[in-house]
């Protein structure tokens, strides 16, 4: 359900009005080194990846008409990246920022932003490496461009709270207790449904734990009533049952391309399964792109050399821009996922079954941390860098919980083959209610 009480049209990321192929004069570019990955026809186009330019595009979109503006906005991806830097400088007026950030364009100005943000890094990255020095213009503006992106970050995260508020009783910011008791039932989920059924028999319900696929059961659940609607295209069908080189050489194609993206992988049963490809093509192109996390991109890892000639440059910047692409589309399918669980949450909030199933998961998630102490307070640890004043999980939360939480498992995982003997004392935490 929407947050206006219809049904929500969760097949919607804005991109295909935003990568109409009107808007540019060439085709994207797929760097040689990734070629092997995609099909021969693919490996064969040639072009300018993030460097294709739009048909008459303003030169200042942002000193346009409002209206003229929103149509350039609509027909080209790259009017709004220059009205989002001049935002971060200054250069606006409060008409063109409010646009810019009303709910109708915020997700658009954030992709701009963060576009903005990787291109400036990279930019400044092979500068140096040919010069031998930074650029300090581009470093402050990509510094401004990066304030910006938090600031409207938190706002969408804060008028998302405040909408849920309206319609949901549950606390909207993310509990990190519960999160941790969640992780460590995913550690251990026989001893999790176990522990489950016990307290499920013993509040006299027939309740079930459907296991990890419960999600994605229940967002197919709400397709068929049509408390969600999202069709089940041919395209959809196709990428359901395409085996798992094919998807990922879709998930790839569809990074590397400026226009003609393939929406399909935004459809609800496709989420969790894009997520996955780009997590695998993020960790495969981390190393080229001398990367030092997976998760985002950084800085050059401390082996890159100082200098390089213009060739090698020329390719380390391609690499990079490979690499920052799929991070902006796990950031991208991150907040579609939020989103679903929002959309999801909403259509279940007045289905007692589901709160009964809530509340005997938690009894059974926190008598788990009562037995496993230690596991609680390793996945608490890694919980802590994001609270925010209030103890709760903050704005970018959403978008690093897959990688904080893998991160998590494995060093539980650690610590349960370390021999008890050489084990460090964990003292048990608190599970709040």
């Amino acid at each position: 359900m929407t947050l206006r009480g219809k049904p929500s049209a969760v097949l919607h990321r804005d991109r295909t009005h935003r990568y109409l192929h009107i808007r540019f004069g060439l085709p994207p570019h797929i760097p040689t080194t990734w070629q092997f990955m995609l099909s021969p026809v693919a490996a064969r186009k040639r072009g300018a990846l993030l460097r294709a330019k739009p048909r008459n595009p303003a030169e200042r979109p942002w000193e346009l008409r409002t209206d003229d503006l929103v149509d350039q906005l609509a027909v080209d991806p790259f009017a709004i990246e220059a009205a989002v830097v001049a935002d971060a400088l200054g250069q606006t007026t409060d008409t063109v920022t409010e646009l810019l950030y009303n709910p109708d364009w915020i997700s658009e100005s954030v992709d701009a932003l963060r576009r903005t943000v990787h291109e400036l890094q990279i930019r400044d990255e092979t500068a140096c490496l040919l010069a031998g020095g930074s650029d300090d213009v581009l470093q402050q503006r990509r510094q401004a461009v990066a304030r910006r992106l938090k600031e409207v970050l938190t706002l969408a995260d804060s008028r998302r709270k405040a909408a849920l508020a309206e319609t949901v009783s549950t606390p909207t910011a993310p509990d990190p207790d519960r999160i941790a008791a969640s992780w460590v039932g995913r550690y251990l989920p026989d001893e999790r449904k176990a522990l489950f059924d016990r307290h499920a028999e013993a509040a006299g319900t027939s309740l079930v734990l459907t296991g990890r696929n419960a999600f994605l059961t229940r967002v197919r659940d709400l397709l068929h009533t049509g408390q969600l609607r999202a069709p089940v295209t041919e395209e959809v069908t196709r990428l359901l049952g395409a085996p798992p080189d094919t998807l990922r050489e879709a998930v790839l194609r569809d990074a590397l391309q400026n226009s003609n993206r393939l929406d399909a992988l935004s459809h609800p049963l496709l989420l969790e399964s894009w997520q996955r490809k780009l997590e695998f093509l993020r960790t495969v192109t981390a190393k080229p792109a001398r990367n030092q996390r997976t998760d985002r991109l950084t800085p050059l890892d401390a082996d890159a050399p100082a200098r390089l000639p213009v060739g090698a440059a020329d390719e380390l910047a391609g690499h990079r821009q490979v690499f920052a692409r799929l991070v902006e589309c796990s950031q991208e399918c991150e907040r579609l996922r939020l989103a679903l669980k929002d959309a999801v949450a909403l259509a279940e909030s007045a289905d007692p079954a589901r709160t009964a199933v809530h509340r005997v998961v938690e009894a059974a998630e926190a008598e788990l941390c009562q037995r496993h102490p230690g596991l609680f307070v390793i996945a608490r640890a890694f919980l802590y860098p994001h609270q925010d004043d209030s103890g709760r999980l903050g704005a970018p939360w959403p978008e690093q919980q897959a990688d904080t939480r893998r991160t998590a498992l494995l060093a539980m995982a650690r610590y349960t083959q370390t021999p008890t003997s050489t084990r460090i004392r964990l003292d048990p935490l608190p599970l709040h209610g």
